[in-house]
């Protein structure tokens, strides 16, 4: 009987061992973490209103994608040794890069050398010439853009029968993209029949140069300033350029800018993150090279719907 009981209790602990085993050894987790794929995203001023539709593309993408997105927080970037100590710090952590450089034109090796460790995306960077495919580039047709701002220009002043003059604010020229713009629409106005005065950099050299009909900013800073000055010079140049950004759309609505070019930056900042994303993901793929869409806003048409998805998309 005592052989008989030591058999029925070894029989009972023996199958409740193997349940416990075959439970909690083999069973399969019914949740699994999965870590998310780490962009970081460096541009110069980061907290300038000339970002804010970027931004929300970036955060739309990295919800819709399931990323994890650090917008770095950055000043005014006075010279791409100071970008790129931000750049290196970043490329220690991060998955990929999404990245504004404020001098593109010196800048194909840091390219060449950050594409071999990092995903890397360039952002209103035109640099694909200088060092080969191994990254993806998101920017707007620059010479397009100085195209359509020397056409609005002549139909509003009926050239070539008409007569204008015309001062340019270029913006940073250290950039591929506002040296594109400013040389497009150099050559396109003065074929149109435009009189081009002088061309600065900045709006506080505007100041020391002659009086002409029209000023033209390449960039959003550049026609933000121009609107500032605007609002304290005796000066009433017509004011156009490329803007993106609630002040200068509040400023066209207004009166002050009589039309801008509008880059789709909520588009620019989506598919910059996808892109880097799919490469993180699956690193064989191509780099895609893109450029984003663009329009001609005046305050006769900011309204029309086409036009309020981007100037407005967070609300759209």
């Amino acid at each position: 009987m005592k052989r008989y009981r030591w058999t029925f209790w070894t029989s009972i602990l023996l199958l409740v061992a193997s349940l416990f085993v075959a439970y909690f050894g083999f069973r399969t987790p019914s949740t699994t973490t999965v870590q998310r794929n780490r962009v970081s995203v460096i541009v110069n001023n980061s907290t300038s209103g000339r970002w804010a539709r970027f931004q929300a593309g970036l955060e739309q993408a990295a919800d819709d994608y399931d990323i994890s997105l650090n917008y770095v927080f950055t000043s005014e970037f006075a010279s791409l040794s100071e970008e790129e100590k931000v750049i290196r710090n970043e490329a220690q952590s991060a998955d990929a890069i999404l990245l504004e450089l404020v001098d593109s034109t010196n800048a194909s090796e840091l390219i060449g050398e950050l594409c071999r460790t990092t995903v890397l995306g360039l952002v209103e960077t035109d640099a694909t010439a200088e060092v080969g495919d191994n990254f993806a580039s998101i920017t707007a047709d620059n010479s397009g853009i100085g195209i359509a701002l020397a056409e609005v220009i002549a139909e509003e002043y009926d050239l070539p029968s008409g007569t204008v003059t015309i001062g340019i604010l270029s913006g940073n020229q250290k950039m591929d993209s506002m040296r594109e713009r400013t040389s497009a629409f150099t050559e396109r106005i003065k074929e149109l029949g435009g009189d081009v005065q002088w061309i600065v950099q900045g709006s506080s050299d505007w100041t020391r140069q002659r009086t002409t009909d029209v000023v033209v900013a390449m960039d959003n800073d550049a026609l933000e300033n121009a609107v500032d000055l605007l609002e304290t010079s005796e000066e009433t140049p017509a004011l156009y350029g490329v803007g993106c950004s609630d002040k200068t759309i509040f400023n066209m609505d207004r009166g002050l800018i009589r039309a801008m070019v509008v880059p789709n930056d909520f588009q620019m900042g989506y598919l910059a993150l996808m892109d880097v994303n799919s490469r993180i993901d699956a690193p064989g793929i191509p780099m895609i090279h893109r450029e984003i869409s663009y329009d001609v806003v005046k305050a006769s048409n900011m309204f029309d719907s086409y036009n309020q998805t981007i100037l407005f998309p967070i609300i759209n």
